[in-house]
């Protein structure tokens, strides 16, 4: 719940996160993430897909070998930066550990991408979210 560094929004470099996950049960098949923007509709900023289920995570500004990246809400494959337009939105990072592979393809839509891995069986989900806020005026005192 707490915020998006600005390395990772607009108002920084744009660079993915680094994400590590645990846990993941017997049986997966597959481990996706989907990342939306609550505040704006559920917009697609990522949907990373076809990563084994022993990873457990990968580095900023990477995506592990022979994953795959949906076209984000922006028209851009792989990650989308948060940049809200005015106020705080809400982002959910949700992991899922398939039981089959998702199908998902380098460049395909987003919400496509995205809601053939949120109606997929899944052994388990996790979530995590972050806000990010549109920074405010910047104040010059003494000229």
């Amino acid at each position: 719940g707490g915020g998006i560094p600005d390395v990772h929004t607009c108002f920084g470099d744009g660079q993915s996160p680094a994400l590590l996950w645990a846990g993941t049960p017997q049986g997966t098949a597959e481990v996706a993430i989907v990342v939306r923007d609550l505040d704006a509709g559920g917009l697609v900023h990522w949907v990373v897909a076809g990563m084994p289920p022993e990873l457990g995570g990968f580095g900023q500004a990477t995506v592990p070998q022979g994953a795959v990246q949906a076209t984000n809400a922006f028209g851009d494959a792989g990650w989308g930066p948060p940049c809200p337009e005015s106020g705080t939105h809400h982002y959910e990072f949700r992991v899922f550990a398939l039981s089959q592979p998702s199908g998902v393809t380098d460049g395909q839509a987003g919400d496509e991408a995205a809601r053939a891995i949120e109606t997929a069986p899944a052994l388990a989900t996790a979530a995590l979210s972050g806000t990010s806020t549109t920074p405010g005026p910047t104040t010059t005192v003494g000229g």
